[in-house]
């Protein structure tokens, strides 16, 4: 299977390259954003090499390839010169349908790395059933270690995917997540006996009583708080490019950003993710 002649055949029958606003992709579907729908041939599309079907809803052309739909997208980009990882614009689409094309771009990245653990664990899940490696064995110690990484810490992941979605700061965002997966401030999290302030403001924390027991809550591992925090950090950010000038924004803006965003990260959502999280 050639992934550029693929690639090739449905842009010509898509209107071209001048025709596609955007492309993107999830796990089997290549994501087209047309300016002219009335361009694209969706009868010759459907029945090209690697094409399952072609469904036309929210606003885009989307071609249903499969598995792989990566290689046919990295094929696609330099034919109609796009940057990889734009995000979708004027959609089209009802309000709903972009809420759940922005949840499938954001987690989407992440699904394979969540099933490789998912296939480490259940491997040294039967080989220890088995008898065939013991729990304080290295080998099965540092493979826990690798299968948990994406789990504790997804606030970093998702800071990156949601940001990539979003299109602000990519680096930021991450740094954004590491502290909230940071030993010192998940210490600090989790000591609810203690008062902590940042500039003078509380730093949320907070005991939930499930059943018969008793859980601190902890930002590693969390998924809401990251994702609110870099949505804020969206809006901080074309606020702050609105206001300083463009020769100091290199230095200002991811400054000012993770000076702002430390304190509402840790003091409002945060906080407001976890909540949600449990309700």
């Amino acid at each position: 299977m050639d992934y550029k002649v693929i690639a090739r055949d449905i842009l010509e029958n898509v209107g071209g390259a001048e025709n596609v606003k955007d492309v993107s992709h999830c796990f089997t579907r290549l994501r087209l954003v047309l300016r002219d729908n009335s361009k694209a041939n969706k009868d010759v599309v459907e029945k090209l090499e690697g094409v399952i079907q072609v469904v036309i809803s929210g606003g885009q052309f989307q071609v249903v390839i499969g598995s792989k739909v990566d290689k046919v997208y990295e094929e696609f980009l330099p034919l109609v010169n796009v940057a990889e990882g734009n995000d979708i614009a004027e959609e089209k689409g009802s309000l709903g349908n972009t809420i759940l094309q922005t949840i499938s771009k954001i987690f989407t990245p992440l699904v394979p790395a969540i099933a490789a653990a998912g296939l480490i664990k259940g491997l040294l899940a039967v080989a220890s059933r088995l008898g065939w490696v013991d729990v304080e064995n290295s080998t099965y110690i540092i493979m826990n270690a690798a299968s948990n990484i994406i789990f504790y810490y997804m606030p970093i992941f998702l800071a990156y995917t949601t940001a990539k979605t979003l299109k602000c700061n990519k680096v930021i965002a991450m740094v954004i997540g590491g502290l909230l997966c940071h030993p010192t401030i998940d210490a600090m999290i989790q000591d609810v006996g203690t008062a902590s302030t940042i500039f003078g403001l509380p730093v949320i924390k907070k005991a939930f009583t499930i059943g018969e027991s008793t859980k601190v809550f902890a930002y590693t591992e969390s998924v809401i708080p990251i994702i609110l925090a870099v949505i804020v950090l969206y809006f901080l950010e074309k606020f702050l490019k609105k206001v300083i000038p463009d020769m100091l924004q290199i230095i200002l803006v991811p400054g000012i950003s993770l000076i702002v965003m430390v304190p509402v990260a840790l003091v409002v959502v945060g906080p407001a993710g976890i909540y949600v999280g449990y309700a």
